[in-house]
This record gives structure tokens, C-alpha cells and sequence, in this order.
């Protein structure tokens, strides 16, 4: 009995793990392209201020342009790492679609004599004995 419950709440968090629907994929699309334009506008942002701080001029006295460079840096290193994001957004967005288009599961309901189809993500296990 105990192995009988501890299989049936094993399937049920499984289940639960990879049951995401289309809702679940636009909403984590939407929020990686969110961080994404945050972080190229804030790294773009801030290579404009450490260009602004960089002295390639020259003078007699002894210039200290490393600030500059380290926000020059940072900034480039942000604006990179806003591309994965972008990419990320886009291939949750088309299996998003995609999941529009296949039909997992769906399930007859009767409501008031009608016969209704609703898509319902589910998961099997067939035990042989």
C-alpha cells in the first residue's frame, strides 16, 4: 500500500512539473524579454557614461582612465548578455504557439446537456501485472 501511494504522488509531482501550458510559456516569454530590454537599455546606458569618462585626448599629468573602461566593460558585458535573453523569449513564444496548434488532451464535459471539449494536460501510467 505504501509503495501504491508513494507511485501514485510520484506521478502526481511529475505530472505536475512538466504540465506547462501555452499561458505559462507567453508569461515567462513576456518577463525574459522584459529583463532582456532592461538589461541592453541599462548596458547601453552605461557604455555611454564610461565613454563619456575616458580621456583619449592626453595630457602632461597622469591621467587615470580605468573607471571608465571598467563601466565601458560592464556595460558591453550587459548588452551581450541581454542576446540569450532575446532568444530565450523568442523560443518560448513559439512552442507557445505551437502548443496553441496540438492538442494534448482533450476531454468531453457535460454542462447542461452540452457536450463540451476542453484541452487538459495529463500524463498516464499503465501498471501490468
Amino acid at each position: 500500500m505504501k509503495k501504491t501511494i508513494t507511485l501514485f504522488a510520484a506521478v502526481l509531482f511529475i505530472s505536475a512539473c512538466f504540465a506547462q501550458v501555452k499561458t505559462d510559456y507567453l508569461q515567462k516569454s513576456k518577463r525574459q524579454k522584459t529583463a532582456a530590454w532592461v538589461c541592453l537599455g541599462a548596458g547601453f546606458g552605461v557604455s555611454v557614461i564610461g565613454l563619456t569618462q575616458i580621456n583619449v585626448a592626453g595630457s602632461d599629468s597622469k591621467i587615470n582612465n580605468t573607471p571608465g573602461t571598467i563601466l565601458l566593460a560592464v556595460g558591453v558585458a550587459a548588452e551581450i548578455i541581454s542576446i540569450p535573453l532575446f532568444v530565450a523569449a523568442s523560443k518560448n513564444k513559439k512552442k507557445a504557439i505551437a502548443m496553441a496548434f496540438y492538442k494534448i488532451n482533450a476531454a468531453a464535459l457535460g454542462a447542461n446537456g452540452f457536450v463540451s471539449t476542453r484541452h487538459i494536460p495529463a500524463i498516464s501510467l499503465q501498471i501490468k501485472f
